[in-house]
């Protein structure tokens, strides 16, 4: 896998369990035309887009806004 798909799966893993981390991520790739390898910041607008609406109902509400945060500074 790309660095960058483990840099947005490291953040997931904080807020949900792996296993939810790793489906999301993978149908946020495939959704974005992008496979994980290939995850770039090019695709990461799109992926994180699909992220946050594919894990609302596995993500705590009061930590889906930090997890964005977190994830939106891997876009930076």
């Amino acid at each position: 896998m790309g660095g960058t798909y483990e840099q947005v799966r490291d953040v997931l893993v904080r807020y949900v369990s792996p296993a939810v981390a790793d489906a999301t991520l993978q149908v946020a790739c495939r959704r974005a035309n992008a496979t994980p390898a290939e995850l770039s910041a090019q695709h990461l607008e799109g992926v994180l887009q699909e992220i946050s609406h594919g894990i609302r109902l596995f993500c705590p509400a009061e930590k889906h806004g930090e997890m964005m945060l977190a994830l939106a500074k891997l876009a930076e």
